[in-house]
């Protein structure tokens, strides 16, 4: 029998664009089929059919049908996927999973991944296709060792919050982020491994690892938000009264939650590392010690991090504080110069210099001795001068010397990092 015999006056669907090209609802005899101009895919014999189309080759679309108040699936070459048993059966609006209910249980199904059905929150409005962590042979074994292996994962929605489920329906990463982004393996000086990027409800953005904070000793149902320092084996997190604080990957807490506020920073792995971070709180900022939570400082209203110094002020005088968190120039300085080679300084009027953590007041009405201060510098320290403007500097924080070496000179080489 030739497409001609059948009528094509119901086409509630309309014309449906696919991979096979534009197919379309048709009836016979009072039932509904799915056609093209010049095949029949699925024969009339449903009471409704929506067509789902896909941009994968070999399901190029398939067929949410209706039989007597009850939903299936039929795939495009007319093989009966799912029987007409369930309540419902709607597509996820980003993919290729279908959410399908029976007897009150959601459940999600994804025939392209493999996946399903599996036992879902009735609540996710959206689940992804499920797809592997990464396909890089130098990765499986780590993603064997925590289980991961030969496993997928699919990125859901939940009341406007996106987190991560695993194959088997398990939540892997709590639906608490504004964003998430899919794994992909990260080589630079800032970030290598295995991660994705999650935007919190703040407007920040940091990455989170394959582990999910589940094997990675963070539980994501204490915590808002999670931050990996990538030197030190901590975590700066946020708990759920929005108070932060810095465990370790046991799950220990090395500081309290007593802070309202952290300020992050970049620091170059090339060059430097810190053992302080900057915290916020109702009487200003403070150093905290990452090694075992101890404030190191007073409170100042503010603190701000060079690169090699925190540079402090507190009621208009300054001081500065080297990245270990010890004090090499107390906070009572009206001006500190540049902190290289020969430190000027003011001090209630007087200018001089600082040797041996001494204020030396100048003899020569104001001339600046050429005597190397107490805070040192490394004579390579990095310059951030020549690629200014570019999102590798700018952004990232690459300085000059690590965008010669790394990227040859071409600061639009970091979009080419796998």
């Amino acid at each position: 029998m030739t497409t001609d015999n059948y009528s094509k006056e119901v086409k509630e669907e309309g014309m449906i664009n696919t991979p096979e090209g534009y197919v379309y609802c048709f009836k016979s005899d009072g039932y509904l089929g799915v056609m093209s101009a010049t095949k029949i895919y699925i024969p009339a014999a449903f009471d409704a059919i929506e067509i789902v189309p896909t941009k994968d080759q070999r399901w190029p679309f398939f067929a949410v049908v209706k039989m007597n108040n009850k939903y299936g699936i039929v795939s495009y070459e007319n093989e009966l996927l799912l029987e007409c048993i369930y309540d419902e059966i709607k597509r996820y609006r980003n993919s290729s999973t279908f959410q399908i209910i029976l007897d009150d249980k959601y459940y999600a199904i994804n025939f392209i991944s493999k996946i399903g059905p599996i036992i879902v929150n009735k609540d996710y409005s959206d689940i992804s296709d499920f797809i592997a962590f990464t396909d890089n042979a130098n990765y499986q074994e780590e993603l064997k060792n925590h289980g991961l292996d030969n496993r997928k994962y699919a990125i859901v929605e939940k009341k406007g919050k996106y987190g991560v489920i695993l194959d088997d329906g398990i939540l892997w990463i709590d639906t608490v982020f504004d964003k998430i982004s899919n794994f992909r393996i990260y080589k630079s000086p800032y970030l290598t491994g295995l991660y994705a990027e999650v935007k919190s409800n703040d407007g920040n953005w940091s990455y989170i690892d394959y582990k999910g904070f589940f094997y990675g000793a963070i539980p994501s149902h204490e915590y808002n938000m999670a931050i990996k320092l990538l030197f030190e084996d901590r975590y700066i997190v946020r708990n759920r009264d929005n108070k932060w604080g810095i465990v370790d990957a046991a799950n220990n807490i090395i500081s309290d939650f007593i802070y309202t506020g952290y300020v992050k920073h970049l620091r170059s792995p090339l060059i430097y590392k810190t053992s302080a971070e900057i915290f916020l709180d109702d009487d200003g900022y403070v150093l905290v010690s990452l090694s075992n939570g101890v404030q190191l400082t007073s409170h100042y209203e503010y603190i701000h991090f060079d690169g090699w110094h925190y540079k402090v002020q507190n009621k208009g005088k300054r001081g500065v504080y080297d990245k270990d968190g010890l004090c090499v120039i107390p906070c009572e300085y009206d001006y500190i110069g540049p902190l290289i080679g020969n430190i000027y300084v003011r001090k209630n009027g007087m200018e001089g210099y600082i040797t041996n953590g001494t204020f030396i007041q100048n003899e020569q009405n104001g001339e600046k001795k050429s005597i190397i201060g107490t805070v040192s510098t490394p004579k390579d320290r990095a310059t951030y001068n020549n690629y200014h403007g570019s999102y590798a500097q700018d952004e990232m924080g690459y300085s000059d010397d690590e965008i010669d070496t790394i990227f040859d000179g071409d600061p639009d080489a970091y979009w080419n990092i796998d």
